[in-house]
Formats: C-alpha cells, structure tokens, sequence
C-alpha cells in the first residue's frame, strides 16, 4: 500500500502515525467493515498524536480508498485485509498426522502461538503499568538488536507477565520442543516484525483486546521456521 504520508523510519526504531494506523489495518487488527475509533479514542491509543494529524493521514487513507466512509453515520471503516497470498491463514489441519518433521515443528509453534494469543487476551484487560513497563524494556531491547532471539525475548516477556506459573511452563517446553524439531532453528527477522510488536504493546496498553489478540495471531508466521 503506498501512502503520501508514510515515510520511511530514519532509524528503523520510529514510525509514522500513517504507517503504524496502516499496520493495524493490513493486520487486521481492525478487520473489514469494521468502524474505526473516533479521533478522541486514536488519539487515546496512539499516545502523542494530535487531532490535526490524525484526521489528515485519514483523510489520505480514504481517498486512496484504504478506509470506507459510511454516508449515514460519517464514520470510517476498514477495507478487507489478506492475510497470505492465497487467502488462507497458514494454520494446520491438526487432525491431520504429521507428513515431516516440519509439519511437527509448524504445529508446535501454532500451538505456542495459540498460548501467546491467550496470554494477551488477559494482559489487556489486566496489565499493570509495571507489567507494561517490563514489556516496554523487552521491546526497546528487541528493537534495539533486531535479532530473533531478541524478538522470541519479548514474546516470553508477554507469558511470563501474566502471573501464570503454567502457562509459562508449557510455553517453554513448547518452544523447546519447536527449537528441537527445527533444522535451522530462529529465522532472521524481517523489517516488520519489530513494528508488529510495537503495536501489540500499543494495543495492550490501551486496552484493545481484540486488537491485541490479532497482532499475537500474527507472529505466528514470524517466529521459528524450518527450512
């Protein structure tokens, strides 16, 4: 999507408002035909814009057809997203048995995911702002080094917050398992999935669950693969 007002980051550590709204929506975060939040509550989620920028990066992003106006109401909505090339969300038929070692390993990290997704789900309905501050050193971090073990970091931080001795456990052990049934271990990260991230802790702290749970849903296809 090509969009007048994003530019790109000068350090690869800061975004446009264009291009982090243009994440949430290509992630779905916000899928098609739903209404996006007033200017007051973008402006509450996305911290330190102001209500000038907002409205024209909207403004951009309707006339470029990537928001839908409804007539009646005069709100914005979000147009379809894709989440893969072919339409389909990458999951494995579990009640299928495994065919390789890398169908294995592909279901241990969904199952992984899966967990993540749920620890989310609780974060943003409960997190503390010491629970948000941990998460925000784990991000600086990660962003930091924009290694994969940086970013896998993070996503542990997120389980390990949740107070949940067990789900950290099996989280682990997952991960284990996944590590060990891969060949080639932590894939090298791609430019976006340090901005994924970003919008994942943007999400918690401002208590948009569902939000939330989509951005974790998409680091599914960006933590460990096989070759």
């Amino acid at each position: 999507m090509n969009v007048d007002h994003t530019t790109p980051p000068a350090d690869g550590t800061s975004y446009s408002f264009a291009q982090r709204l243009e994440h949430w929506i290509n992630s779905g975060a916000w899928p098609h035909g739903t209404t996006l939040p007033s200017l007051s509550e973008l402006s509450r989620i996305f911290k330190d814009q102001d209500m000038s920028s907002i409205q024209e990066v909207l403004d951009g992003f309707l006339s470029q057809g990537v928001l839908l106006l409804d007539a009646e109401s005069g709100r914005l909505s979000a147009r379809d997203w894709i989440s893969s090339p072919d339409g389909s969300h990458g999951c494995a038929d579990l009640d299928q048995p495994f065919e390789s070692v890398a169908d294995r390993a592909h279901a241990l990290g969904e199952a992984r995911n899966a967990l993540l997704c749920q620890c989310v789900r609780r974060l943003a309905s409960r997190a503390t702002q010491e629970d948000l501050d941990h998460l925000e050193f784990a991000l600086a971090r990660a962003v930091e080094n924009q290694s994969a073990e940086s970013l896998a970091a993070f996503d542990r931080e997120l389980v390990l917050r949740t107070g949940n001795g067990l789900m950290l456990r099996i989280y682990d052990r997952l991960n284990d398992l996944g590590t060990a049934e891969s060949s080639a271990g932590l894939s090298a990260p791609s430019p976006d999935q340090a901005l994924a991230r970003t919008e994942l802790l943007t999400a918690i702290g401002a208590g948009e669950t569902s939000a939330a749970v989509r951005f974790a849903e998409g680091l599914a296809t960006s933590r460990h693969r096989v070759a």
